[in-house]
């Protein structure tokens, strides 16, 4: 726009500076300007071209196709490509460009399909290390909410068993909830409202509420039970009896109580099922808080 604002002008200029020289002179004046502004649009389309040049010549064209080869960007090169091949088709450069962009796509081909066997590979020995894990584990899945509850086969398997153990459950999500459960049976009621758990030296307690220790009896027999989800505190209970050498756990009523030594089994069958848990994707980073 420039130019034809500076041709319109020299015009102007010298159609008022000669108007009294006649009709020949505004002629010549016109046929000049005219003359100047074809060499001014043709000096236009040549610096044009040069910026374009500098801008898309093939040599900077291979320049960052290096580059976008060397940084691994796959896209930008494939323009790259695009631009040369629209602009210098059958160039030397271009043909170097196709074949950068042939050996990048390659590799990330190649990349990709060995992702897909590691993680193939990884899926498989997963699923065996989870089948090790959960062999000489006890299983009962709930066909109505879909969960699979895994317990040691050593834990006790009914109410009427006395025991600590744990165990976990695992959804269609495949996420495993742990919990811990304390089992009483004996021929009297205890009303249990609290638990002492005594891991050699360390002494923990759990009082839950009465309405969730479930009670039963038959025959004479009572049953007093109750489940809670694992907990950074029962996380901790449960590797403190684990690693001790001797852990007395105190079921405690209003009135009466029971005292019971754990057997070196159920340590045996908790370490199992934790071992499972981390097995089937469970993780303790949540007890550590």
């Amino acid at each position: 726009m420039n130019l034809y604002k500076t041709a319109i002008t020299i015009a102007i200029i010298s159609l008022l500076t000669g108007c009294g020289s006649g009709s020949a002179a505004i002629k010549e004046e016109l046929a000049s300007t005219k003359e100047t502004l074809t060499r001014l649009q043709s000096e236009n389309e040549s610096l044009k071209k040069e910026l374009d040049d500098l801008k898309y010549g093939p040599e900077t064209l291979l320049k960052e196709a290096n580059s976008y080869f060397a940084s691994g960007d796959i896209k930008k090169l494939k323009k790259t490509q695009e631009t040369i091949s629209k602009k210098y088709p059958g160039s030397g450069e271009e043909n170097k460009i196709r074949a950068l962009t042939e050996k990048l796509q390659k590799q990330i081909d190649d990349r990709a399909q060995q992702e897909k066997k590691e993680a193939e590979k990884q899926a498989a020995e997963e699923k065996k290390r989870q089948a090790v894990a959960t062999a000489e584990m006890r299983k009962r899945t709930d066909d109505v909410t879909g969960y699979t509850v895994f317990e040691d086969k050593t834990s006790p398997e009914y109410i009427n068993e006395n025991g600590f153990y744990a165990f976990f459950a695992q959804g269609n999500d495949g996420v495993p909830i742990l919990y811990a459960r304390f089992q009483y049976t004996g021929d009297s009621w205890l009303f249990i409202n609290n638990y002492t758990i005594k891991a050699d030296d360390k002494i923990y307690e759990i009082s839950p509420k009465y309405s969730d220790v479930h009670r039963d009896n038959d025959g004479g027999e009572v049953w007093e039970y109750y489940s809670t989800a694992v907990n950074k505190d029962v996380y901790e209970i449960i590797n403190a009896v684990i690693k001790s050498n001797k852990t007395i756990i105190r079921s405690q009523g209003n009135e009466r109580k029971q005292d019971r030594t754990v057997t070196a089994k159920e340590k045996a069958a908790l370490q199992h099922v934790l071992d499972a848990y981390r097995a089937m994707g469970g993780t303790d980073s949540q007890f550590k808080l």
